[in-house]
């Protein structure tokens, strides 16, 4: 097993150490964006493929709605109170922060779907 993936994950605690208050989404993902591509020497590749980080990191930001994220500097610095156990826990952990920046949430009980055919 990698162990020089504890250097990524403390590397990843001061990067998110240092995201400021004000910092939006977009902020955030090109944060973890920047540690990812500094840091990802540190962490073995075929867990890299398993949990699909280059699609999710590599997205075209301009393409997502990271403006609307609900992730805030406050809900990443959790991560400061984590150790992960291993390295595929670490690599869950950010594939799921990865998910909540990019991925827009949606209250489904709020959306009206509409199915059935048309009658004349």
């Amino acid at each position: 097993m990698n162990k020089t993936w504890k250097k990524a994950w403390h590397e990843f605690c001061y990067m998110i150490s240092e995201i400021d208050d004000r910092d939006n989404s977009i902020i955030i993902f090109q944060s973890i964006r920047g540690w990812y591509q500094k840091n990802k020497i540190f962490l073995s590749p075929h867990l890299i493929e398993e949990y699909g980080l280059e699609e999710l990191i590599n997205i075209d930001i301009k393409a997502y709605p990271l403006d609307k994220s609900e992730s805030t500097p406050q809900i990443i610095r959790h991560f400061l109170n984590l150790e992960p156990s291993s390295e595929e826990s670490m690599i869950m952990f950010l594939r799921d922060e990865l998910w909540e920046l990019v991925v827009l949430k949606v209250d489904i009980s709020k959306i009206v779907i509409f199915c059935g055919k048309r009658t004349s």
